[in-house]
């Protein structure tokens, strides 16, 4: 499934993830320390956040990605993080790609 990566499709993620508390993904700024895991989960899940950010990284309405397998959207969205990464800032970079943080001799 192809993925967009340009500046529309950015700034359409960057208001999904400050909808998420994880604006910082993008603009390297501070996290918010109240952010909770089940507070990302309900958002995404029960908010419908996460087929919203899978149609806007795939321009894809026609698709049903709550019905998608997980496998399958680890996928998609491993493409997209891989087309974006080199320009989000070296704190966004560690926390997506945590071996990027370690030293070649702990790899």
């Amino acid at each position: 499934m192809r993925v967009y990566t340009n500046l529309n499709t950015l700034k359409k993620v960057k208001h999904l993830l400050k909808q998420l508390d994880l604006g910082h993904l993008l603009d390297g700024g501070e996290p918010n320390p109240n952010t909770t895991v089940s507070g990302i989960l309900d958002k995404l899940l029960d908010e419908g956040l996460m087929e919203e950010f899978m149609q806007t990284i795939t321009r894809d309405n026609q698709t049903d990605f709550a019905e998608m397998e997980l496998v399958e959207m680890k996928e998609v969205i491993s493409n997209f993080l891989s087309g974006i990464i080199e320009f989000l800032p070296e704190s966004a970079q560690k926390i997506l790609i945590p071996e990027a943080s370690q030293e070649p001799s702990e790899r």
